[in-house]
């Protein structure tokens, strides 16, 4: 008999269980744990929902960039995105100060989810899980909303003579409402404004 054929007879089946089970259970539960780490690119919002422990709250925790530990069975993952969100809004008709006057508004818009701690919380109970046609919605929905509370604020003779006193009035109301869902105005444009037949009587 070789080497090889004796070490084989006379190796003892059990120690190597022994030894090595334990040890492939090891690697496994390791394996595991690192898989549990995740990493939140820079373009999107890690959001982790669940307790962080047996016996916790149920929680929200939302991390932009770096690393954090999901516990398993207890908590789950998921993401929200930071790429621009562009629409545009055409708003029509809409009453002046006067309520004789209706005007049209065009306007183009460009938001995208904030990354400051208390709106990322906002943005995950809002918004999560939507796709982006439904937050791109609710975002033109709430600059309508800005546009005709605030041009219910003009008169028509102030729509025309200081269209940027007017702009920047309904930017920081549709900042206000979209604040409410986690989202920032990243830019806005009057694109038409023009009076159109008043209301009949």
């Amino acid at each position: 008999m070789n080497t090889i054929t004796l070490l084989w007879e006379a190796m003892d089946w059990t120690q190597i269980v022994i030894v090595f089970v334990p040890v492939i259970i090891v690697l496994l539960v390791l394996f595991s744990v690192s898989r549990q780490y995740v990493r939140c690119p820079a373009n999107r919002i890690l959001v982790v929902t669940g307790p962080r422990g047996p016996g916790k709250p149920n929680e929200v925790q939302c991390l932009h960039g770096g690393t954090t530990f999901v516990v398993p069975l207890l908590q789950d993952r998921d993401y929200l995105s930071l790429d621009p969100i562009e629409f545009d809004a055409d708003t029509s008709p809409v009453l002046t100060k006067e309520r004789e006057v209706r005007v049209a508004v065009g306007s183009s818009w460009t938001v995208g989810i904030s990354t400051e701690p208390a709106a990322m919380k906002r943005a995950a109970t809002r918004l999560l899980g939507l796709d982006d046609d439904a937050i791109r919605e609710q975002c033109r929905g709430l600059a309508d909303s800005a546009i005709r509370q605030v041009t219910g604020r003009f008169t028509d003779a102030e729509l025309d003579s200081d269209r940027e006193r007017y702009w920047d009035a309904v930017r920081q109301q549709a900042q206000d409402e979209l604040a409410k869902i986690g989202v920032d105005v990243v830019r806005s444009d009057i694109v038409d404004l023009r009076s159109i037949d008043p209301p009949t009587t």
